[in-house]
């Protein structure tokens, strides 16, 4: 899904200036490629039509992935730091002698 999505958002496209025949080839691909998204967005219903909401809903799934990952980030940071406290209490205990089993 991700990947699709950012081809979709970043595709390497040559844009001619005058109208010719590659213009209308460009524009049925940018048309394909709305279709994809919205049906990358929402799988499993009709893909929407209307290139703004397919917009919008994309920008909100990037808001939302955006906002998961920080969220990972903070979690493994947190446990990241657990670990060290039960490395050092670890060590506190082997060099006391406390056995824990």
């Amino acid at each position: 899904m991700t990947s699709t999505l950012l081809f979709f958002l970043f595709p390497s496209v040559s844009i001619s200036v005058s109208a010719s025949p590659g213009h209308s080839h460009f524009v049925f691909g940018m048309s394909t490629r709305f279709i994809e998204l919205g049906s990358i967005l929402e799988p499993g219903r009709t893909p929407k039509t209307d290139k703004a909401a397919i917009l919008v809903d994309a920008v909100r799934m990037v808001t939302q992935l955006r906002g998961e990952a920080q969220k990972l980030r903070d979690s493994n940071s947190s446990l990241q730091e657990k670990i060290k406290e039960l490395k050092v209490f670890w060590h506190s205990c082997a060099s006391n002698s406390i056995f824990l089993f």
